[in-house]
Formats: structure tokens, sequence, C-alpha cells
């Protein structure tokens, strides 16, 4: 899985994964990313995946950043990686 969860600014938490061109480091991320929208987390108002990161952003008078970052890890074993998770990226004219 990943190999590094830390602040990113005042209202943000960045997932980092190896910096390689990996297939499935973008299934996990994908699925990441998927588990965070599904859960709807209270306070999280943006996620922007990238080819080896994710970041969270949240508001931190509703989730402070230890309890998004122990949620997440909690579910580091629990989330599906799978290539039938990725999604084609949105075209934006």
């Amino acid at each position: 899985m990943w190999s590094t969860i830390k602040p990113f600014g005042k209202f943000a938490l960045l997932i980092e994964w190896p910096q390689e061109i990996n297939t499935s480091i973008l299934a996990e991320i994908s699925s990441v990313r998927i588990s965070l929208e599904s859960a709807q987390v209270d306070g999280v108002v943006d996620i922007v995946p990238a080819y080896a990161s994710l970041t969270v952003f949240y508001q931190p008078e509703v989730i402070s950043y230890s309890k998004l970052k122990e949620m997440i890890c909690l579910w580091q074993g629990n989330i599906s990686v799978s290539y039938t998770n990725l999604r084609a990226p949105e075209t934006v004219l």
C-alpha cells in the first residue's frame, strides 16, 4: 500500500505511494479514493488523486488530522484493490 501519510498544509492530508510507474499503484489510489468517497466521512470536502498520491482536503473544525489519519490507516488492510475500480478521467474543456 502507501508509503507515507502526512499533513499537506493546514487543511489537507497527503497519502503517498512509491514514485514509480506501476498500474497496481494507480489501482490502489483509485481504491482508496472510492473507499473514502463511499464512507462519506464528515469533514472531508475533497479528494484529489494524482499518479502516486492522494490528497484529502478536510475541515479541521469537524475532523482532526490525527482522527482522519487513524481512520485511513485502519482501512489499509480492508480496502479491496481491483482494476475494475478504475474510472477513466473526466475530460474538462
